[in-house]
């Protein structure tokens, strides 16, 4: 994620939702506090840590964001099924930043 950060323009937001690979290593701030200049923002957001109501509150304000046209997955990287191993792979190996999608025919 550190080397993701360093992408970002000065004031730019990164945004971390759910974590499904874990917590973030502690190299995140290093990063964090090396762009300290260019005021890098960086918001984690973890369901666990949510009540069951707050969640849905959540979801419905993802929702309106994605009908406003306001927010978009970021997209890695699409392979057709029968490379569904290497799309795997890719995941597996940290490779990918973003979405891996895979697509019939």
């Amino acid at each position: 994620m550190g080397e993701h950060l360093a992408l970002l323009r000065p004031n730019g937001r990164y945004v971390l939702c759910g974590g499904a690979g874990g917590a973030p290593g502690t190299g995140v701030f290093e990063a964090v506090l090396n762009g300290f200049h260019n005021s890098p923002a960086l918001f984690a957001f973890s369901l666990n840590s949510l009540a069951p109501e707050a969640r849905r509150r959540t979801w419905d304000r993802v929702v309106a964001l994605l009908a406003e046209g306001r927010l978009s997955a970021v997209l890695d990287r699409t392979f057709p099924l029968a490379e569904a191993a290497a799309a795997l792979q890719r995941v597996e190996r940290g490779r990918s930043f973003g979405k891996v999608v895979l697509r019939r025919g």
